[in-house]
């Protein structure tokens, strides 16, 4: 039978380095000479006689037994991965020394989102949509990601890392990543994180002047975030940011992308959208305020929907926005969809690491982020604050105004059974006038 052992660490940072090197000493050599995933093998399985060392670890105990053939040892870790580029990188060269990259899967759980998940198959399997992800039709490129709520008793330990850190560097740049890639050659895990590495590579680090960070207080009876007493009083962490972004290649150049997260806003929604630009000499008239937008809701309430311009009903040439939509709950009904974390460590268990991230996928999303975070520290950013509850800081609303966004005349008519909060499909959606992401 195939056997393997799986251990799962969601640890600090400073204490991963000793607890892997003594998994990998005192469990892993059971599996065989080496401790496994030596030898060129993949996904961490060990083979007969494990020659290839994987790193670290000595001999084994009497070699693998004839029903060990094939088994593993895998190694998943939970984010923070390091502090910032620096850290990062003494982190993994310590854990690289024990565990070989086969082995170690580095788990961030919006890739196991299923939209997450679809957006491969959007991209390059619907011609439709392909032919216009690049900067001749696509004016910007939004990644939203809101919470109702603030730290509430965690603040001591957000408070080490901030919006940045916790959400944007790795959960929402993956997203992007795998939104502005290049085609893959084949779905090996290789493949596909070779063309997310050259795309991350090919972003500059935000500037100052690129973003805009916030700070939550309190309102409508809910506390700041310095009224949280686990927060070093005083403290300067930002509860929200916005950063520009600028993918430097021929498919994506000149086109703001800006991601976007925060605590204590005024609604649950993560969510990609993408606005096309203005037709050019529309014989209908100016557009500008009409714009075509591609929204994938990945919560609450999974969607997919398209907005475009339509005749009105009637004797008119008049026009109006209207929508094309996929929502899940009420196209997939009775569909369980599996939780993030039920994907992945099966995917873990299979020994497929298309969802988990490699150490140069982490060491360029760190390089993105990493100067923004040391001024951020060292107090050289403005910061922002913002009523518990609210959209976010005022001055958010003009920075992603100049970078290319355009709010569009459009209210969402209430006239779907399921979804979720926010703009889109659903109920909750009704009202909300299009662009408030």
């Amino acid at each position: 039978p195939r056997l393997g052992r799986l251990f799962y660490l969601a640890l600090p940072p400073s204490a991963y380095p000793h607890v892997c090197q003594f998994l990998k000493l005192h469990c892993a050599v059971l599996y065989g000479g080496g401790g496994g995933g030596g030898g060129g093998s993949r996904a961490g399985e060990v083979r007969r006689g494990g020659g290839g060392g994987g790193g670290g670890a000595g001999g084994g105990v009497g070699g693998v037994a004839p029903q060990l053939q094939g088994s593993f040892v895998r190694l998943i870790l939970e984010k923070p991965f390091g502090h910032d580029l620096s850290s990062s990188e003494v982190l993994a060269a310590h854990i690289g020394s024990y565990w070989p990259e086969e082995q170690l899967y580095r788990i961030d759980h919006y890739l196991g989102k299923e939209l997450v998940q679809n957006m491969l198959m959007l991209r390059f399997a619907n011609p439709i949509f392909g032919a216009f992800f690049n900067r001749h039709y696509i004016a910007s490129i939004q990644v939203t990601f809101k919470e109702p709520f603030g730290t509430e008793g965690r603040g001591g330990y957000f408070d080490q890392y901030g919006i940045i850190r916790d959400v944007i560097q790795n959960h929402l740049i993956q997203v992007l990543a795998l939104l502005t890639m290049e085609a893959p050659v084949s779905l090996h895990p290789d493949d596909i994180r070779d063309e997310k590495v050259k795309v991350l590579r090919c972003i500059a680090p935000v500037g100052l002047q690129d973003c805009v960070v916030g700070q939550y207080v309190g309102a409508q009876g809910q506390p700041g975030y310095l009224d949280d007493p686990t927060v070093p009083p005083g403290s300067r962490t930002p509860t929200f940011a916005a950063v520009r972004l600028l993918v430097r290649n021929e498919r994506w150049d000149g086109v703001p992308i800006v991601i976007k997260a925060g605590k204590a806003l005024n609604e649950r929604l993560a969510a990609v959208r993408i606005q096309l630009r203005t037709p050019p000499a529309s014989i209908f008239g100016s557009l500008e305020h009409m714009r075509n937008e591609l929204v994938i809701r990945f919560q609450p309430g999974e969607a997919i929907y398209a907005k475009m311009v339509v005749k009105k009903p009637g004797l008119e040439m008049d026009y109006e926005m209207s929508e094309l939509d996929l929502s899940y709950p009420e196209r997939y009904k009775g569909v369980v969809i599996p939780d993030a974390y039920e994907r992945l460590i099966l995917d873990c268990i299979r020994g497929d690491q298309q969802h988990f991230v490699r150490r140069d996928e982490l060491r360029a999303a760190w390089a993105i982020f990493t100067p923004l975070l040391h001024a951020i520290d060292a107090g050289a950013v403005p910061m922002h604050l913002y009523p518990y509850g609210s959209r976010g800081p005022p001055a958010a609303d003009p920075f992603i105004a100049e970078s290319g966004y355009v709010r569009t005349e459009y209210t969402w008519q209430q006239s779907h059974k399921a979804g979720g909060a926010g703009e889109g499909p659903g109920p909750g959606g009704g009202g909300q006038p299009a662009g408030k992401l």
